[in-house]
C-alpha cells in the first residue's frame, strides 16, 4: 500500500487519538504494557552523498546516498536505549519501489544526537532516485516490530525532509597509464603494482569525493608507457607526453593520469585546467594525490581550508588500502590542501559545489561536430623565472576540441599562428599565479617556476591556408621571452618497412620504418595502432628510434585485414602521417582472440558484515579493450546463497539472507567473453520493523442486526507491535459494549448472535455522532493465543433494541 508523506503522517498520528483505554490490556492472557516514560523523536535529517547537504549543495541522481537521522530521547537516559527506525522515499507523492528502507545500524544505542560518531545517528543507505525536484524522505523512529520500545508519545516519531532535488550529471572517462619508469642511472623501478592503481583501489578517493555517481576509470589500451627521462625534479615533460597520448587515443577520454612506481619528491604534478596529470604510488598517499591532481585538472588551485563539515565515504572507498571509516571528521583538510596523506583529507563544501557545476559533469546543450580537419598540438613549459619557453610537442593530431582563449586582460602570453606573410589566429594564454602542482612529502607545496601549457589550435589560417609560423609573445606583467617557430621547407619522408602486406606469423612483431628529413631536422615519431580502422591506441610518443616491438595479444584484438599501424613524424612543425598495410595473420599466427573484459568490484569490500535488511550497494567497474565500458545487462550480480541479485555497474539489494555470501559480478562483452570477481561478506540476523501497517485480524462474520462493523488492523500483534480497533456504521451517539472472550461459541441473544461466550471481559464504549469509535495502540505479544471480540450497541431502531457487529478472531503472537 503506497501512502503519501502527509497521509502516512496523519495515519501514524491517529493511533494516539480517541482517549480510549487500550483494549488489549483487558484481554485475558495478554500481558499489560509496562508504563512508558521514554519519548523518542526525530530531530534533524541529513542527506549525505559526500558531505552534509546544506544551503545550495545539490544532490545527484543514482548516487549512493547516506541519510542520518538524529534521534532525541527524553528524558535523557543514563544508558543508551537501543531503538530502530524506517525510512520511506516519496517521489511526486508516490512511494518508490525500494521503499521502505531498513536502517544500516539499528537498533542503535540512542542517547542523543552526536554527529561526530557514526552511531550518533540512525543511519540509512540507498541509491538516489532518477532526476526529480520533488523527493521527500520520511523517517520513523521506533516503528512497530520486535525492537519496539514502549514510549509515552508516538505522535512525534516521524519527520520529513521536505522536497529534495536530485540532478543528473555526466559520467566522465578517466584513462590511467602505468608508467614503466627507468631512471637515467639505469636502476629501473619498473611499473607500479597493478593492485594499487586498478579500479576499486587507485581511484578510491576520486570515487569518494567527486559528485558523479560513477567514473569510467580504466587502464590505457597499451599496458604501460615507457619513460626514461628523470622525474626527480619535475614531471612536466611526462605531463606533456600524456597530453599528446590523450589526443592520439580514439575515442578521446576526458582526462589521462600517469601512475609512477613508488614515491616521488613532490607527490604528483598537474596542469591547472589541463587534461593530464601524474603522481606517485606510495600507498599512504597515492589515492589522495590522484584526487588532488584531478582537482587541478578541473581548474582548482592549492588552498589551506579545513572542511568544517562532516563527510561520508558512503561506499567505504578508502577502506582499501587505508582501512578508513565512512565518517570523515570536520577537522579534515580540503583535497586541494597540498602535501597531505590520504587519511588527512576530504573535501569541503566550496570545492564540492565547484565540481558539481564543472563542465566535465554537465551534458552539452548540443553535440558539436569536430569535422575532418586535423588540429595542431602545441605544448611545453614556460619558466616564470627566466621567461623562457620550451616546446615539447608540436604536431598535427586528429580533430579535437580547440583550446579556448583566455579572457581579455588575464593573458600572460599570446600564441600567434599565421600563414606565411599573411593573416593568422591568436590564442591568449593565462598563467599568472599558476604553478604546476608540485607537492613535497612534508605537507607543503613546492614552488616550481615551470608552468606546463597545452594548446590545440587550427592547422589553417582564417583564409584557409596552412599555418606556417608560431610566435609566442609576452602579454602580461610576467616576463616571457619571445619565441618564433617557422615551418621548414620539407616535411619528414617516412616509409613503413614492417609489417608488410605479407601475413604475419606471430602475435609478437617488430614494427619498423625509415625516415629522412631533407632539412636535416631531427624527427620525432608517434606510433599508434588501430585494431579495425576506427579505434586507435598510442604505443610510443616522440621517440627517435625507428622500430618498436608490439605484442598484439596485449592490445585490442586485431580484426584480420582491417587493423594497421599509423605513424606521425614531426620535425618540430611539419607532420607527416603514414599507415602500414592492413595486418593479416598467416597460418602460423593462429589469430588473436578477443580479450576478456576487466571487471573490478568497488563495493562491497571483502569480509564486510551487514545486518539483515540493510541496503548493500553493489558497484563495479568493467572495461573491455574491444567494447569499452560495459554497462546494464552486460554485468550480472549473484550471491552464493540467494542467486541472481541484479544487473548493472551500480545497483543495490536489501534482501540478502542471513549467512555467509560470496558476492560475484560477471562481465560479458559483445563476443561472449566473460570475467568475474568475487568477494565474501556476511549477513547477521536482527529483528526488522513491521513495514505493512495493515495486518488485519480475521473477520468471523455474525454481524447484525444493524450495519455496525469492527476491524483490528496494524501490526501483526507480535511483541513490540500495535494495532487499532475501529468501529464504524453503528448508531449515532450510542452506548456500546465490547465483549472479549477466549472461546468461539456463537449464541443467539437479543435478536443477534454473540460469538465470545462466555465472555471474560466487558467494556463500555461511547460511539460518536457518526456511530464510530477508535481504540488505539492495542499492544501485541504474550502469545501465541487467540481472543474473540464483538461489539453490541444500544439501537432503538432494532426490534430488540441492540445492534451487533461482526466478530473477530484476534491472534496474539510471541
Amino acid at each position: 500500500m503506497n501512502l503519501s508523506p502527509s497521509s502516512f503522517l496523519s495515519r501514524r498520528t491517529s493511533r494516539t487519538l480517541g482517549g480510549v483505554a487500550l483494549l488489549a490490556v483487558a484481554f485475558v492472557g495478554s500481558s499489560s504494557a509496562p508504563e512508558a516514560q521514554v519519548d523518542f523523536s526525530v530531530g534533524q535529517i541529513e542527506v549525505n552523498q559526500v558531505i552534509q547537504v546544506s544551503g545550495g549543495t545539490q544532490l545527484v541522481e543514482g548516487r549512493s546516498t547516506f541519510v542520518r537521522a538524529y534521534i532525541r530521547v527524553l528524558p535523557a537516559p543514563a544508558t543508551p536505549i537501543p531503538v530502530d527506525g524506517l525510512m520511506r522515499i516519496f517521489v511526486n507523492g508516490v512511494e518508490t519501489a525500494d521503499s521502505p528502507i531498513y536502517s544500516d545500524n539499528g537498533p542503535f544505542p540512542a542517547i542523543g544526537p552526536n554527529p561526530g560518531i557514526e552511531d550518533g545517528s540512525l543511519n540509512f543507505i540507498f541509491l538516489a532516485p532518477p532526476p526529480t525536484s520533488n523527493c521527500e524522505i520520511l523517517i520513523e523512529v521506533n516503528p512497530a516490530g520486535p525492537n519496539f520500545v514502549p514510549e509515552a508519545n508516538v505522535s512525534n516519531n516521524t519527520r520529513t525532509t521536505g522536497a529534495l532535488s536530485f540532478i543528473e550529471l555526466a559520467v566522465p572517462e578517466l584513462t590511467y597509464v602505468p608508467i614503466d619508469y627507468s631512471t637515467p642511472s639505469g636502476a629501473p623501478p619498473g611499473v607500479p603494482n597493478p593492485s594499487l592503481i586498478e579500479p576499486g583501489t587507485g581511484d578510491g578517493f576520486v570515487m569518494g569525493i567527486y559528485p558523479s555517481k560513477d567514473w569510467y576509470y580504466h587502464r590505457s589500451d597499451n599496458e604501460s608507457k615507457v619513460w626514461t627521462a628523470s622525474l626527480s625534479g619535475s614531471g612536466s615533460s611526462l605531463i606533456s607526453s600524456l597530453q599528446a597520448d590523450r589526443l592520439l587515443m580514439t575515442p578521446v577520454p576526458d582526462y589521462v593520469y600517469g601512475w609512477v612506481p613508488g614515491s616521488l619528491p613532490y607527490n604528483g604534478m598537474a596542469t591547472i585546467g589541463g587534461p593530464a596529470s601524474m603522481g606517485n604510488t606510495q600507498s599512504i598517499r597515492h589515492q589522495r594525490t590522484f584526487a588532488h591532481e584531478i582537482g587541478h585538472n578541473h581548474g582548482l588551485f592549492h588552498n589551506s581550508i579545513t572542511v568544517n563539515t562532516f563527510g561520508i565515504d558512503v561506499e567505504h572507498h578508502l577502506n582499501l588500502t587505508q582501512g578508513l571509516s565512512q565518517l570523515k571528521p570536520s577537522t579534515q583538510r580540503d583535497i586541494m590542501w597540498p602535501g597531505l596523506l590520504t587519511p588527512e583529507a576530504w573535501i569541503g563544501p566550496l570545492n564540492y559545489d565547484f565540481f558539481i557545476n564543472h563542465p566535465t559533469f554537465q551534458f552539452p546543450l548540443q553535440l558539436t561536430s569536430l569535422g575532418d580537419e586535423p588540429r595542431m598540438l602545441v605544448n611545453g613549459v614556460w619558466n616564470k623565472q627566466t621567461g623562457a619557453i620550451e616546446l615539447h610537442h608540436v604536431l598535427e593530431v586528429p580533430p579535437n576540441e580547440l583550446t579556448a582563449s583566455a579572457p581579455q586582460g588575464t593573458a600572460d602570453f599570446v600564441l600567434r599562428a599565421s600563414e606565411a606573410g599573411g593573416s593568422g589566429r591568436e590564442l591568449a594564454v593565462s598563467a599568472t599565479g599558476v604553478t604546476d602542482c608540485a607537492e613535497s612529502d612534508s605537507d607543503s607545496a613546492v614552488s616550481s617556476p615551470l608552468i606546463n601549457f597545452h594548446a590545440v589550435i587550427p592547422t589553417t589560417s582564417p583564409n584557409g591556408k596552412r599555418v606556417d609560423r608560431l610566435v609566442f609573445e609576452q602579454a602580461g606583467e610576467e616576463t616571457v621571452r619571445s619565441l618564433e617557430l617557422v615551418r621548414s621547407a620539407s616535411a619528414p619522408d617516412v616509409t613503413f618497412i614492417t609489417p608488410t602486406s605479407d601475413p604475419i606469423q606471430s602475435p609478437v612483431i617488430t614494427v619498423s620504418w625509415e625516415g629522412v628529413d631533407l632539412d636535416g631536422d631531427e624527427i620525432a615519431y608517434y606510433l599508434r595502432y588501430s585494431r579495425d580502422g576506427n579505434s586507435f591506441s598510442p604505443l610510443a610518443t616522440a621517440i627517435t628510434e625507428t622500430e618498436w616491438t608490439v605484442d598484439l595479444r596485449k592490445l585490442p584484438a586485431l580484426v584480420d585485414g582491417k587493423g594497421f599501424f599509423e605513424l606521425r613524424a614531426t620535425d618540430g612543425f611539419n607532420t607527416t602521417l603514414v599507415r602500414s598495410d592492413p595486418v593479416t595473420g598467416g597460418q602460423a599466427f593462429g589469430g588473436v582472440s578477443e580479450n576478456d573484459p576487466w571487471v573490478h568490484m568497488y563495493h562491497p569490500d571483502p569480509d564486510f558484515s551487514f545486518q539483515k535488511g540493510s541496503t548493500v550497494i553493489l558497484h563495479c567497474a568493467a572495461w573491455d579493450l574491444e567494447d569499452d565500458a560495459l554497462t546494464g545487462s552486460s554485468l550480472r550480480w549473484t550471491s552464493s546463497l540467494d542467486g541472481f541479485l541484479g544487473t548493472g555497474r551500480l545497483t543495490s539489494t536489501a534482501k540478502l539472507s542471513v549467512g555467509n555470501h560470496v558476492i560475484t559480478v560477471t562481465g560479458i562483452d559483445g563476443d561472449g567473453q566473460m570475467s568475474s570477481v568475487s568477494r565474501s561478506i556476511s549477513v547477521t540476523d536482527r529483528g526488522l520493523p513491521d513495514v505493512d501497517p495493515d495486518v488485519c485480524q480475521t473477520d468471523l462474520g455474525f454481524g447484525g442486526p444493524g450495519s455496525m462493523a469492527i476491524s483490528i488492523c496494524g501490526g501483526d500483534l507480535s511483541t513490540g507491535t500495535v494495532a487499532d480497533m475501529e468501529i464504524t456504521g453503528g448508531p449515532a451517539s450510542a452506548f456500546g459494549y465490547a465483549f472479549v472472550g477466549l472461546t468461539n461459541a456463537p449464541t443467539s441473544v437479543a435478536g443477534g448472535t454473540l460469538v465470545p461466550v462466555p465472555w471474560t471481559y466487558l467494556r463500555l464504549l461511547v460511539l460518536d455522532g457518526s456511530g464510530e469509535a477508535l481504540i488505539a495502540n492495542i499492544p501485541g505479544g504474550g502469545g501465541p493465543f487467540s481472543a474473540f471480540v464483538q461489539v453490541v450497541a444500544e439501537d432503538g431502531s432494532q426490534v430488540e433494541g441492540y445492534a451487533f457487529s461482526n466478530a473477530l478472531q484476534v491472534d496474539f503472537l510471541p
